[in-house]
Parts: C-alpha cells; structure tokens; sequence
C-alpha cells in the first residue's frame, strides 16, 4: 500500500504539533521516523495510521483518501506492550484472532498462529506463559498480533525502547524483513544504532520536516559522518533552519517535485 500525506497538519489550539507535511511511503520500505522528544513523531505515526484526526491536509491509502478506505487493514504495534501476561503466547493469539475473525474455524486460525509465530521467529514459544518471555520476544507477540490480520501496512510506536543493544537489533532485522515481504512498514525511534536499516529516513523539529531520504542522503544533508551527531544538531534552538533547507534541496525535489 502507498501512503501519501499532503500538506498535513496538527494544532493543538493554536500551537502546530504537526506543520505542512509532505510524505510519500511505499509498499515494500522500511521508514524510520526520528528527532527530538515532542518533535512530533507519534503524532505523526497516529495521523498516518488513521488513530488521530488532523486539522489541514490529507492521508492518501493508494492515492484515495483515508476516510474513505475504513475498513483498511492497518497495524500498529503501541509502545507499551498490550498483552495478557497469564497466558501462554499461543493462546494470547488464539483469543486475539478468534475476536478479529470470528468467521475463521479453529483449524484456520490454529495454522494461521503457526504461520504467524514462525514469521517473526517465536515458533518455539508458543507454549511460553507470555510473563516469561524477554522483552523482545513480548514485543514480537504484539507484532504478531498485528500480522494475523496480513495487514498492507505496519505501524510501531518506539518499538525499541527500553530494551538491550541485541535485543533492540534482533527487532530492527524482524521489521526490516517485514518489509522485504512487501510490507509498508513505519517505525517511531529515537535509537540509532541500527539506522542503516531503514530504507528511508524522516527528522522531525518541532513538528517540521528536517529531512527525508535514504541514511546516505541524511549523512550528506546534515554534514555528519557519524549518524549519532544529528541529533546534538537537531537540538540547537537553530535547528528550525533545517526544515528550511530542506524545502530548498535537490534532495526534496527528487521526492516531491518530481526532479
């Protein structure tokens, strides 16, 4: 599914959360949004998503409006793990499937658990009481309640917070595989570790567009060689200039103006 956001913008009362937006994601990517806490990201990632309204502007789904398309099956994994810790992973997704599918019978959803667990690597868990998982594998159970419904897009809130350096990449490499199935896949994140693999990047501050494009291109646009050195710059009180300069690249041109 293409996702396109024209133009968006989100007030609270008279202050932008979100300001004049321009993004297009397309099926098959892995997108990184990024910046500054109240940057604006999650906001973000809930207006694309369809969970929060926007005061200016449109969210496009394959080039219709979103308000239109309703019934679209979309993901979205929150930050804070909603699942039911007592049971064991298999039944968590059986209870999960039954109330989204009512009409599937108990030998479609018992092999679609199956298939579902074996994508995101927790076949070997799912007889696992949930409150005995790492945090990891908790946060792949609530991808893969995401995935029952084969949603077109994937959208994760920090995701990756609050867990180990391997534990963090083991989540990045399952989201980017995610992708290559020929998912649209948007995560918030603020860890940059594993920023390669994204297939396009988003800055935000203060609810502008600092940059889009592939980590390259943000290399380059920021003049760093390190990726962690964007955000002491993002932190400036100046930082605003660079939602100017994008505006003004070659490198916006090559994804909104057609050059």
């Amino acid at each position: 599914m293409k996702i396109e956001a024209k133009e968006l913008t989100v007030l609270a009362g008279r202050t932008s959360i979100l300001d004049d937006i321009q993004l297009s994601l397309n099926p098959g990517e892995f997108i990184g949004i990024l910046g500054p806490s109240g940057s604006g990201k999650s906001t973000l990632l809930t207006a694309l998503s369809g969970r929060r309204k926007y005061n200016k502007g449109e969210v496009l789904y394959d080039g219709e409006p979103l308000e239109g398309r309703p019934g679209e099956t979309i993901g979205f994994v929150p930050q804070d793990d909603n699942l039911h810790t007592a049971l064991k992973t298999g039944r968590l997704l059986s209870y999960s499937a039954r109330l989204q599918m009512p009409g599937k019978t108990k030998q479609q959803i018992s092999k679609l658990i199956d298939l579902t667990l074996r994508s995101v690597g927790l076949e070997d868990r799912k007889k696992t009481v949930v409150k005995k998982l790492s945090g990891g594998q908790r946060k792949r159970v609530s991808i893969a309640q995401e995935l029952l419904l084969s949603p077109k897009a994937l959208f994760l809130d920090e995701p990756t917070s609050g867990l180990d350096p391997e534990l963090e990449k083991s989540v990045m490499k399952l989201c980017a595989r995610l992708a290559k199935e020929g998912r649209l896949v948007v995560m918030t994140t603020h860890i940059l570790d594993s920023i390669s693999l994204f297939d396009r990047l988003m800055f935000l501050v203060a609810g502008k567009t600092a940059f889009f494009g592939t980590p390259d291109e943000a290399m380059a646009f920021f003049k760093v060689e390190d990726f962690h050195h964007i955000y002491p710059l993002l932190a400036r009180p100046e930082a605003s200039r660079y939602a100017e300069k994008y505006k003004t690249s070659l490198i916006y041109r090559k994804y909104f103006k057609g050059g």
